[in-house]
């Protein structure tokens, strides 16, 4: 998860043990082959942002977003199955595998999402709330690596087509 590159919390902190620990496993376990890929946000996954805020938007009801700016790596489910295979090719131990994602605001993923479902006639309601404990404004997928906002972003139409 990118939540293990910049740990902020909880959340974080279990998955970057998570990683560890098969690094651990690796050692103790010569003969079983450990690995781990490092996905960004898998796009309808459980309580996945997605699904909370397609429900709102339908309804038009009120949606809750912490900071517009904000800028996260995402994915989709059939992305994340490919990169597993590519992990399960090319890796050649527990070091957590990634490939180059690209990444979307908050703002265009919501604008996306509101162009798509939000009934027509309708106001979308938005309601920031600023980022909470613990959230990042912007994530890496790895250490040293460039930011979730430098680098390339999804197109508004992009993700309407994904989501």
């Amino acid at each position: 998860s990118d939540k293990v590159v910049q740990v902020s919390g909880n959340y974080g902190a279990t998955k970057f043990l998570m990683e560890r620990l098969f690094t651990e496993f690796e050692e103790i376990n010569p003969k079983t082959k450990y690995r781990v890929v490092r996905l960004g946000n898998v796009i309808y996954s459980v309580d996945s942002v997605l699904e909370k805020w397609k429900t709102l938007i339908e309804n038009n009801e009120e949606v809750i977003v912490t900071e517009p700016k904000a800028t996260r790596f995402f994915i989709t489910k059939e992305q994340s199955v490919d990169m597993i295979f590519n992990c399960l090719e090319k890796s050649n131990d527990s070091t957590p595998y990634f490939e180059n994602l690209k990444s979307t605001s908050m703002e265009n993923l919501l604008k996306a999402m509101s162009n798509k479902y939000l009934p027509e006639g309708n106001k979308l309601l938005v309601k920031k709330i600023g980022l909470q404990p613990n959230e990042n404004l912007h994530e890496r997928i790895v250490e040293g690596g460039s930011y979730s906002n430098e680098i390339k972003q999804y197109t508004v139409k992009e993700l309407e087509k994904m989501i």
